[in-house]
Parts: C-alpha cells; sequence; structure tokens
C-alpha cells in the first residue's frame, strides 16, 4: 500500500480509509471522524492495534469461521507497513473470543481496552457478540464497529430509540431486517405454495424479538400469515410441540433466525416421519 493512499494528517478516519479492512469499516470513517478522539498522528507509538471480537468457539462459532482468514489476509497485505503522516506504521490486530458468551464479550472487550491498548474495536457475529462490545465501547469511548447483525437488533437491542441521536463512539454496518423481508417474500411467492402460512423460528433474543416485532407485521402486510412457533429458549433441544403445531395448521413455508445448532436440531426433527415434511425454507 502506497503512502500517497492516505491523507497527510493522519489520524483514525484516515486510517479505516486507508486500510481498507473490509465491509464492517466501510460505514464507520464517516462517524469515528466526528467522534471528538485524540487523532493518532501525535502520539509516539508506530504501532496502530485494532481490537477484532468474534465468537470463536461455542455455539456461534459458525459466524466467525472466516474470521481468521480474513485477518491473515490484511496482515500479509500489509506485513510492511505503509507509511503515513511522513512515519512508518504498522499495523497489529489482536483477535478475542467471546466463546459465544455475552458477558465475556464484555470481558474481552475491556482487556483490549485496558490491556492491549487497542485503537478502535471490530465485533461481528449477533447482538450476542456486537451489542456488548458497542455498549463497552460506547463507556470507554473508544471508535468501534460492528457488522453481521441487522441494525435494529443493534440499535433498539442496545436502547436507541426512534429519531434518536444514535451511539457517539460506534457504527453498525450490516442490513436491516426489511432487506432481508424483501428477499424472503420474493422467494416465497416463487415457490407457488398452496397455503400463504409461514412457520416462524423465532427464539427469545435479540435478533428473535426484532424478528418478530419487526417482520412478523411485514409479512401480514404482504398477505402471508405468520404461524409462530413462540419464544422458545437457544439451546432448546426438543421442538415437537412447535412442530406438531406448523402442521396442524397446514404450513408450507418456514423462516427463521436460530442459531446454527439450533437449527440443525430443529431441521433433523422436521424432517422425521412424525414431522412436517413439508416447510419450504
Amino acid at each position: 500500500m502506497s503512502g500517497d493512499l492516505l491523507a497527510n494528517s493522519f489520524n483514525r478516519r484516515g486510517f479505516l480509509r486507508a486500510t481498507g479492512l473490509g465491509a464492517a469499516v466501510a460505514g464507520s470513517s464517516a462517524l469515528l471522524g466526528a467522534c471528538g478522539v485524540k487523532g493518532i498522528a501525535g502520539t509516539s507509538s508506530d504501532v496502530l492495534k485494532i481490537g477484532l471480537v468474534s465468537p470463536q468457539t461455542g455455539a456461534l462459532s459458525s459466524f466467525a469461521a472466516s474470521d481468521n482468514y480474513v485477518v491473515k489476509l490484511v496482515q500479509e497485505s500489509l506485513r510492511n507497513g505503509f507509511t503515513a503522516g511522513g512515519r512508518k506504521r504498522r499495523i497489529e490486530i489482536v483477535v478475542k473470543d467471546t466463546q459465544s458468551n455475552p458477558t465475556r464479550a464484555t470481558e474481552v472487550t475491556k482487556e483490549l481496552i485496558a490491556g492491549d491498548g487497542v485503537d478502535m474495536v471490530v465485533a461481528s457475529s449477533t447482538p450476542d457478540t456486537a451489542n456488548p462490545v458497542a455498549d463497552q465501547c460506547e463507556i470507554d469511548g473508544v471508535p468501534n464497529t460492528t457488522t453481521i447483525v441487522p441494525w435494529q437488533s443493534w440499535y433498539y437491542g442496545r436502547g436507541g430509540k426512534p429519531g434518536g441521536d444514535g451511539f457517539q463512539y460506534g457504527t453498525n454496518f450490516y442490513s436491516g431486517m426489511f432487506e432481508f423481508a424483501d428477499a424472503y417474500t420474493a422467494m416465497m411467492g416463487r415457490i407457488g405454495a398452496d397455503s400463504k402460512k409461514i412457520a416462524c423460528l423465532w427464539p427469545a433474543d435479540t435478533d428473535g424479538n426484532a424478528f418478530r416485532d419487526g417482520i412478523g407485521p411485514y409479512f401480514a402486510k404482504k398477505g402471508y400469515q405468520v404461524v409462530d412457533g413462540g419464544r422458545y429458549q437457544n439451546g432448546t433441544a426438543d421442538y415437537a410441540a412447535m412442530i406438531n403445531k406448523f402442521q396442524s395448521e397446514g404450513v408450507e413455508l418456514f423462516n427463521g433466525i436460530p442459531i446454527p445448532p439450533d437449527m440443525q436440531t430443529f431441521w433433523k426433527q422436521v424432517i422425521m416421519p412424525a414431522g412436517v415434511g413439508t416447510l419450504a425454507a
């Protein structure tokens, strides 16, 4: 990466734009530049630290399957550093595993800020990871950006209000639930199902509640009938009652936002002889 790609006066906003850390960072540069935090150019360190928080292990690990690969590509492309503000700079990425636990997500974010001294934090993969990280960064005044979480789950799930000012130190770069809903209804319309009833697998968590309150009414406006399986807990092992409900209602369509292990459990029970067997995802 050549130095002429960087702004003459190096700061966090210029750093994010120049390094091109991918989609998670692309939407955050303007916000981070407005955070009012001290720029990096005046510091003595030549190392710019980025903390990456993701569920490397645990029930949500499927979401983070590509994270280490992407980190490796970024490190390789910037292994020789680059010149900014008249000085040679290099990037260090510190990866922390949430173990798919929101409490640990907060803990490792504190470690990154207080122990590792990161300049910004990137978090990914569901509100269970993204929201606690963003909340802690907001408390400590550290720029952060998140992805792979619908913005409604990120914003309203953290106490944001309609028409509010948002958050000072963070931004989320991802689609909203209504973009998903448009895609869902387009696909369901092409299936040609006789029934316009949708079996909905929405858990009792931030994502599930956002979909229930947002996409549920949207489906109804599009002429579909929502058959909600109920606010089940993540890690549920028996979906017999839910499947029986879907079967008795004669559903032929399916929508859900379960964590990966729960989807596997549910689908195995669906395709068993006693299951519904006719749901179209």
